[in-house]
């Protein structure tokens, strides 16, 4: 049995791109920037990490990105814990 639900990849795309959606996301990038920040524990107090927000096709990406030279060793070092910092703060 076909379906009759058809998505319309315009509408789709411009729910996307709502002001709300992107503050959420941009939250969701805020905590975990955060939480790579303190897996990477700088003793300087300086953040490693910090988000980039970037333009996409369909929508904006947020990416968290190492912003020192001690976060690129770090993440270098240690991707599994890294990858595990970032999926536990995404929740």
């Amino acid at each position: 049995m076909a379906s009759d639900f058809v998505l319309n990849g315009a509408a789709w795309d411009q729910l996307r791109n709502l002001p709300a959606v992107h503050e959420a996301m941009a939250g969701i990038a805020g905590r975990v920037c955060d939480a790579a920040n303190a897996w990477a524990k700088s003793p300087s107090g300086e953040p490693d990490f910090h988000v980039v927000r970037e333009a996409g096709k369909h929508r904006a990406r947020y990416t968290v990105r190492p912003c020192t030279m001690r976060g690129v060793v770090l993440v270098s070092k240690d991707p599994a814990g890294f990858m595990a910092c970032l999926e536990s703060a995404r929740g």
